[in-house]
């Protein structure tokens, strides 16, 4: 390793605004294409990931010495991390100093180096063709499509121009059974089992539009799921309100996180046997593999295993855990189980993985929309599930057949296991280090609920949030996304849980702990400007003022509590404990 870097900011001026995405530029195509071959979707995933050097910068400390700025700044990065290192290369101005190892960026994460494959962190940015001066700390939401998946997807797409019948008559079939083959060996099922969809919701609409319900059931979900899961139930019951029918009872399992994975088991049983005591029963069971907001990761198999005893059908949002987690579907046996292929998978959006049981795929009896293919007499041994979802209408299924590329991409990076052992270090390391910077606190403090994103508290004051969070954020929320996206070029998404608000980072192979800290201190600067005044939500609106103002507006007593607010929440503040 090299020695630590200066803990002195550079004599020279700050370099210009530097993207995240250290990006090379736009490399030749590399796939083995002919109109006339549809032997394998191999052909069409042929990658190579020798790509020019790096040469931007990516994690950005906009308030980096010698002179407070606004504009993102390079971190400091090892000799060995590219032809961004050196004399020339930015220091970080907030890193610890006294730590023995040198380098704050990278320090203590899993996966970071591998023999013969490309580096993780800055150096592997340039896999990514982020906008100049954008940092994406938010792959939870869409994902971000590599450079050579995206190569895939166009070629996909210009054959099928070259001669569309000839694709989607003989070669579109045979190249979705290939991608659905190589998902099934990645999730342990039989890739008949499988089938491509748009996206997660897609699916949760096509289960909940076939599963038999009725005034007699319940449907069992929990209050950290999905908003559009949440919503898509509220329509199942609406439904049946509209047609004169009592709607089936709405069994939200309340959690309050962090919880123990027993606590979250105990939690479902008693709503269960809830359900029990006013004379109905549990039919379907919506869990998450991993929650969206906020972020943790949920005993998914013990509790469909446990529905399974109890037997109601489970249907598993995956949504988060294809490329996050391990999944092994033959093992854990769930009914139903749907996980975005766009979002850490690597696949063009939009690409989702649908698994229907045998058992089941005459129960959910149409894909959407319904098509050529739908049969009335389906049972468990004569359906036509897969050829529904194969042949849904015309559209272009590019994105779908990117699978194959992401695949190939991951295997050329390492794999899995290496993948995921970086970005979950990188989730608690930087989680960690965001926490310090706010002076707040991580929701999982012991990591057992995290995989590749993390939530960081907002120190928020009481006077600040007004006593209701989830008010707080339907009216604060635009303007956060706004400020960030306009002034720093970033997007850290909040929810509000446990009447605190949350800022969700998801770790990804491009970032490193100090895109994290730098993240932090974009939230802080909004955090202080709320706390003190300069921003504060109404009904009607936005309210800015300038700090003058503020302080003219505000008798000394006011001034004085609210500083008394501020000690208070960084005193309630953790240790620095990783």
């Amino acid at each position: 390793m090299s020695g630590p870097p200066s803990p002195s900011a550079p004599a020279s001026p700050p370099p210009e605004p530097a993207s995240t995405s250290a990006r090379a530029s736009s490399s030749s195509s590399h796939f083995a294409h002919d109109a006339d071959d549809a032997s394998s979707a191999a052909q069409l995933s042929t990658l190579s990931l020798s790509l020019p050097p790096l040469s931007m910068s990516a994690g950005a400390d906009p308030w980096a010495d010698p002179a407070p700025s606004l504009a993102p700044l390079a971190p400091s990065v090892s000799p060995a991390a590219g032809p961004r290192s050196g004399a020339g290369a930015a220091a970080n101005p907030w890193a610890t100093t006294s730590a023995p190892e040198p380098e704050r960026g990278t320090l203590g994460l899993e996966g970071l180096e591998l023999g013969g494959y490309p580096r993780f962190g800055h150096e592997a940015a340039r896999f990514w063709s982020f906008r100049e001066g954008y940092t994406n700390l938010n792959n939870g939401s869409y994902g971000a499509c590599p450079r050579p998946v995206q190569e895939a997807w166009k070629a996909l797409a210009d054959r099928q121009e070259e001669n569309p019948d000839l694709f989607r008559n003989r070669h579109l079939f045979g190249l979705l059974d290939a991608s659905c083959n190589r998902l099934g060996a990645l999730l342990n099922c039989a890739g008949s089992d499988l089938a491509l969809v748009p996206n997660a919701t897609t699916a949760t609409n096509a289960v909940l539009r076939d599963v038999p319900l009725s005034s007699a059931d319940a449907v069992l979900s929990y209050s950290t799921g999905y908003g559009a899961v949440t919503r898509t139930l509220a329509y199942t019951y609406d439904t049946h309100r509209a047609a004169g029918r009592e709607a089936p009872l709405d069994a939200v399992v309340q959690l309050s996180l962090p919880m123990s994975e027993q606590e979250i088991v105990d939690a479902t049983k008693a709503k269960i046997e809830e359900v029990r005591t006013q004379g109905k029963t549990v039919k379907l069971a919506i869990v998450d593999t991993i929650s969206s907001m906020p972020s943790a990761c949920m005993p998914w198999e013990r509790l469909v295993a446990l529905f399974r005893e109890e037997g109601v059908l489970s249907f598993v949002d995956g949504a988060h855990g294809v490329g996050q987690i391990a999944i092994d579907l033959s093992k854990a046996d769930p009914d139903f189980f749907v996980s975005n292929c766009h979002k850490w998978m690597y696949a063009h959006r939009g690409c989702a993985v649908f698994y229907c049981a045998k058992r089941n795929q005459h129960v959910q009896r149409s894909s959407l929309p319904t098509s050529w293919f739908y049969i009335s007499d389906a049972s468990e041994t004569k359906n036509t599930w897969r050829q529904q979802w194969a042949a849904t209408g015309t559209l272009d299924a590019s994105s779908f057949l990117s699978v194959d590329a992401a695949l190939d991409f991951a295997e050329r990076l390492g794999g899995w296991p290496r993948i995921m052992a970086y970005t979950h270090s990188l989730a608690k390391q930087g989680g960690a280090a965001a926490a310090r910077v706010l002076g707040s606190q991580v929701l999982d403090p012991e990591g057992q609920h995290t995989a590749a994103m993390v939530n960081v508290q907002l120190p928020l004051t009481k006077a600040a949030l007004g006593g209701d969070a989830k008010a707080w954020l339907a009216r604060a929320g635009d303007w956060v996304f706004d400020t960030l996206q306009n002034e720093f070029k970033t997007v850290v998404p909040l929810s509000a849980h446990s009447n605190q608000i949350w800022a969700r980072f998801s770790a990804q192979l491009w970032l490193e702990i100090s895109d994290f800290e730098w993240g932090a201190r974009c939230l802080l600067s909004l955090v202080q400007r709320i706390n003190t005044g300069e921003v504060s939500f109404t009904a009607d609106g936005v309210v800015e003022r300038p700090p003058q103002a503020v302080a003219e507006a505000k008798e000394p007593h006011e001034l004085a509590q609210a500083e008394r607010e501020a000690e208070a929440a960084a005193a309630a503040a953790p240790g620095e404990t990783q």
